[in-house]
């Protein structure tokens, strides 16, 4: 609606006013002379509607514009998606364009155009009817004759509901309507005004006029019962046609329009004047200037149809370039031995059941007739590549799942929601999302949306736990190689800055980090720092909020690979640490070589890792004891332990038969003892001789062949280190400490 349409308004004493323009009604609402709440209506509005339900009004004294984001669509449709309740903005970002009206009137032409054509049609009526008074009321009466008159005469004016009159007596019609004083000078009642709708009100003003033109305005003629009974009359569609119609050409019949000043004879009345063939504007459907791209708060993007208010999720086709054009069709998934699946157009199936298809790089290919395709929407697949959150994909299928993100990971948002679920892809590479810059953001984001994060679990869990005072949990799982040691040393991160303590006790489970990736933590295929244990790490904090103690519950240690390794991995760090990181005092004592030397370590040829340095890994090492108190007496047994493990693994046996062996070569026997702090007899039985208890029996020596040995000294080995990791993390434990009594 353009700004020459007539408003109406309702004022703070209840009193309507008007006609005025759009700038009237605003210069009314500054100057409080009316309120959101008061009631408006122009001749296009089918009843009174409160203005701040009028988005052109309400926009305008707002300030705000009435767009609002679209409705997530269901399945892709081609139609423009139905109006539902919009997701939730924030505040900061720009207001979105309202729901997908549905285009007013028929014949295809816009609203525009129809509200042209009406005002052409009433114009061409308004001169055809009589300049002069007309004898419609001669009987004396409010009689037919005056009630086929006002008819016409309501057609050449615009109806203009008024609020209802208290009494309806005394000379004013329904609705308040003074003929003496014409339509500008209806008064309400001390009720709201009428929603009756613009048929009623034209009837009733029409009457009126006819009523007074007999020399007396008679009293208003009470409703029927049943007229008391009838639904509010529909909405009028205005309907264009590509021709005038002629009962709307025709001019009233004479006495039956309404009566003129002065009381003279009416005049003759004039032939109407064709009307010209009015000239079709451009579909604003189909306008590229009408239409611009906007952006949700999850940087979604969608269309907005400036002139009719319309949007969409799905680019116009005016907006769309050559190569968009080209993506119309059908789209399919299809399986794919690398990504699982790939969207492609599906072009044409030949008789023999072959089916060809198009990948969107233009690649084309042939697939078996039993191939499971399945639909899906090329602009649903665009959208899907911008979502954060999963439950905003337009379905929850696994194709489009896996599709976003793979084109998420190529832009290095290796994180994604799924409701309150974070999915982390690990990307193998070091990223700066971990600064204290970044933690400093997430921890005073406030209402800000800021892209998935690890830090937000963290920062959730943390704030509940301070909230409502209960214990909370942050699970963390998946396969090899999926980031769960990095993903749980920075949520330890985060707490310790954000939480902190008194006593420095967060820097205490930070440290210890170094040792358990060392002992526990190894290079595997898919992951150069793979924790090869389960572990539960419970953090205690006290009434303030801070740290106050940690404490860590390890499970299910991988002890096979103290012994062996297969393919590009290694054993575990510490003992390529030492190796490496050893000073000559320490290497003399522990008997050490390099880590070739050693069987347990150059069984997959690999004693290295791209980008790691073995000896400052050792010597953070070596700082985390110092720094957590370990006794330099703790220190020298935990690294005679790691040396003796290395010995036993170069202990070698000759098969004698009659499952009976010798040690070939006592030197690495001797060395694992030395370090170890046992009689080489004791070991060398250990490892040859197999002791068998029997209940009632004295304890019976079984000796064993070479391969028998081997297993022995394996499992000697697994269970020397897996004991020794078991007491490195109790020790940690009593350094760190837990609070009594404290929320964890």
């Amino acid at each position: 609606m353009g700004d020459e349409t007539e408003w109406y308004w309702v004022d703070t004493a209840g009193t309507q006013q008007g006609p005025t323009t759009k700038a009237g009604v605003k210069a009314a609402f500054e100057a409080r002379k009316t309120t959101m709440e008061a009631l408006c209506w122009n001749e296009l509005m089918d009843n009174w509607t409160p203005i701040k339900d009028v988005p052109e009004i309400a926009s305008m004294l707002t300030g705000k514009a009435p767009a609002k984001i679209p409705p997530k669509p269901g399945a892709p449709k081609a139609e423009a998606p139905k109006a539902a309740a919009a997701p939730k903005a924030d505040p900061k970002d720009p207001p979105a364009p309202a729901p997908v009206p549905a285009k007013a009137g028929g014949g295809g032409l816009d609203l525009k155009s129809q509200l042209a054509a009406v005002a052409q049609r009433r114009a061409s009526a308004a001169a055809a009817a009589p300049k002069k008074a007309d004898d419609g009321g001669a009987a004396g009466g409010a009689g037919a004759g005056a009630g086929a008159g006002a008819g016409a005469a309501a057609a050449a004016e615009k109806p203009k509901p008024a609020a209802p009159a208290a009494g309806g007596g005394g000379g004013v019609g329904p609705f308040g309507f003074d003929p003496a004083k014409g339509l500008a000078a209806l008064k309400p009642s001390a009720n709201r005004p009428s929603v009756a709708s613009k048929k009623e009100v034209g009837a009733s003003a029409g009457a009126s006029a006819g009523a007074g033109g007999a020399g007396g305005p008679p009293k208003a003629a009470p409703k029927k019962p049943e007229e008391k009974a009838k639904k509010p009359a529909e909405p009028k569609k205005v309907a264009v046609p590509s021709a005038p119609k002629k009962a709307d050409d025709k001019a009233p019949a004479k006495g039956k329009g309404p009566a003129a000043p002065g009381g003279k004879a009416p005049a003759k009345t004039a032939a109407p004047e064709p009307k010209k063939e009015e000239k079709k504007e451009p579909d604003p459907y189909d306008t590229e200037a009408y239409w611009h791209e906007l952006i949700t708060p999850e940087g979604i993007p969608y269309f907005h149809n400036k002139q009719t208010g319309a949007v969409t999720w799905d680019k116009p086709d005016c907006l769309k370039g050559a190569h968009e054009v080209d993506k119309a069709g059908r789209w399919v998934w299809v399986p794919h031995e690398k990504d699982a699946f790939q969207p492609a157009k599906f072009c044409e199936q030949y008789g023999d059941g072959r089916i060809e298809v198009e990948f969107e790089n233009g690649a084309t290919t042939y697939l078996a007739a039993n191939t499971k395709m399945v639909d899906m929407s090329w602009s649903s697949l665009k959208r899907g590549a911008l979502v954060r959150d999963l439950v905003l994909l337009d379905e929850m299928s696994e194709p489009l799942i896996l599709y976003n993100l793979k084109e998420r990971f190529g832009k290095n948002e290796i994180y994604t929601n799924i409701g309150t679920i974070l999915i982390s892809v690990n990307p193998y590479v070091r990223l700066p999302l971990y600064t204290p810059t970044v933690i400093d953001e997430y921890r005073h984001r406030g209402n800000k949306q800021l892209p998935p994060h690890v830090f937000t679990i963290a920062d959730d869990a943390y704030n509940s736990l301070i909230e409502w005072k209960r214990s909370q949990s942050i699970v963390i799982s998946g396969e090899s190689g999926a980031g769960k040691t990095e993903c749980t040393k920075q949520c330890l991160q985060y707490l310790a800055e954000v939480a902190g303590s008194q006593s420095n006790v967060e820097q205490k489970i930070l440290l210890s980090n170094p040792i358990l990736e060392a002992f526990g933590n190894a290079k595997t295929v898919r992951n150069n720092n793979s924790s090869r244990f389960g572990k539960y790490v419970e953090i205690t904090f006290d009434k303030q909020g801070g740290i106050s103690g940690a404490k860590t519950t390890n499970y299910l240690l991988e002890k096979s690979r103290v012994v062996g390794q297969s393919g590009d991995e290694r054993n575990y760090h510490i003992f390529y640490q030492l190796t490496a990181g050893a000073d000559d005092a320490m290497r003399k004592a522990l008997r050490l070589k390099d880590a070739l030397s050693y069987g347990y370590l150059n069984q997959s040829g690999n004693v290295t890792i791209d980008e790691v340095d073995d000896v400052k890994e050792f010597q953070d090492t070596n700082a985390a004891f110092d720094k957590l108190g370990f006794a330099a007496d703790e220190k020298k047994h935990i690294i005679q332990i790691v040396g003796a493990v290395l010995h036993l693994g170069n202990v070698t046996f000759k098969d004698l038969g009659e499952k009976k062996c010798e040690i070939e070569g006592k030197q690495p026997l001797e060395d694992a003892a030395a370090l170890l702090e046992v009689p080489v007899p004791e070991l060398t039985k250990a490892v040859k001789i197999r002791t068998m208890v029997v209940k009632g029996q004295a304890p019976i020596d079984v000796s064993l062949g070479a391969t028998e040995a081997e297993a022995a000294r394996n499992a000697l080995s697994k269970f020397v280190y897996a004991r020794l990791f078991d007491w490195l993390v109790q020790r940690i434990n009593t350094a760190i400490g837990v609070g009594k009594g404290d929320t964890t």
